[in-house]
């Protein structure tokens, strides 16, 4: 009975020791408190975020915009990685705030309020890394004083559906796409955009690979022009950079890094082929200055490298010298040939020189 009694004692201590520990972590500051959002009535997460997802506290709509859980203040900034700017250049804009980490949704508008980037993560609950979060933009091509507008995307719930004071910043503004839904939207810091005047000067082509009229190019060729300016990757397309045989054009994807636009074919080119490149005036610098004319240049490919013969070889390997074997000989072609006459006369030899012997 003793033995009875011990034993119960020590499973009810399990018992309450897991139970704490189960307590400890539903509320625990970074715990799945939440967790009943994604299973719970309609109007929780699960009515907007289908399952199955991650059922965590990182999934909370609570962690938006504010600095706590009274959610009595507006906790969100963005600021640009730099002040100043070229035109063209990329703009990085770093979104900020919330009280907790876990997943957001975040937009970058930019100085029209154009969408321009945006960061979502998991079935569209948001960016798994959580804040901070960066977002990219491009500078206007007209020198000035410019400012972006970064946002937090949430639902409204976020005003304090768990209690404390109600709260959104002045520039909450509701998604008419998506109900109860909306986004937290704060400006960046100014920036300016140096320049000399309005960008009315037309770019220039400093370089192509390959040169024009180069020979013996290689097959596999990325065919490149660079330019003295940024381009706007949106002019560049099939129609105003290509590469054609005479016959047809190449097919292959198109790409721009820094100020050169590439093509690079799907499959290796043809070889032994003059091949034509050709850059129209579609293309343009980021101010929409196209090119003052076509750009055409050509360049041929190399022959197909002939596989060189095989080594010469002696049919009688090297058997009494001989490099080339009588019609018909096999690997030792002398041997093949006369081998049988040979051994008729050294048997005929030996046998005269064993008669002789016997006189």
């Amino acid at each position: 009975m003793r033995f009875r009694s011990e034993k119960r004692i020590v499973g009810n201590v399990l018992v309450g020791l897991l139970s704490t520990m189960a307590l400890l972590f539903f509320y625990s500051g970074d715990a799945g408190a939440f967790g009943s959002y994604f299973t719970g009535a309609p109007g929780n997460c699960i009515a907007c975020h289908p399952a199955p997802i991650v059922t965590t506290c990182d999934g909370c709509h609570a962690h938006g915009v504010h600095s706590s859980s009274a959610k009595n203040n507006l906790n969100l900034t963005a600021t640009t990685d730099q002040a100043s700017y070229a035109p063209g250049a990329t703009v990085t804009v770093t979104l900020d705030g919330g009280y907790q980490s876990g997943w957001i949704r975040a937009n970058l508008y930019d100085d029209n309020g154009a969408l321009v980037d945006t960061s979502m993560g998991p079935a569209g609950l948001g960016n798994g890394a959580g804040f901070p979060v960066a977002l990219t933009g491009t500078a206007p091509a007209a020198p000035g004083t410019y400012t972006f507008t970064a946002a937090w995307y949430g639902h409204q719930f976020d005003l304090g559906q768990v209690g404390g004071t109600t709260f959104f910043g002045p520039n909450w503004t509701p998604d008419p796409l998506n109900a109860s839904h909306g986004e937290e939207m704060v400006a960046t810091n100014s920036f300016t955009v140096t320049g000399g005047g309005a960008d009315n000067t037309a770019p220039t082509v400093l370089s192509t690979v390959p040169a024009d009229n180069a020979t013996n190019v290689a097959a596999g060729v990325v065919v490149t022009a660079t330019f003295s300016e940024p381009v706007d990757p949106a002019t560049l397309d099939n129609t105003s950079f290509f590469v054609s045989d005479g016959v047809d054009n190449v097919v292959g994807t198109r790409s721009v890094v820094d100020n050169t636009i590439r093509f690079t074919p799907t499959a290796p080119l043809s070889d032994n082929t003059v091949y034509m490149a050709t850059v129209t005036t579609a293309v343009t610098d980021i101010a929409g200055n196209p090119l003052a004319a076509d750009l055409v240049w050509t360049f041929t490919t190399a022959v197909a490298a002939v596989p060189p013969p095989p080594a010469p070889s002696d049919d009688d390997n090297g058997i009494f010298g001989c490099a080339v074997a009588p019609s018909g000989g096999g690997t030792s072609g002398i041997l093949g040939t006369y081998g049988f006459l040979m051994l008729v006369a050294l048997g005929a030899a030996i046998r005269r020189r064993v008669k002789k012997g016997r006189a």
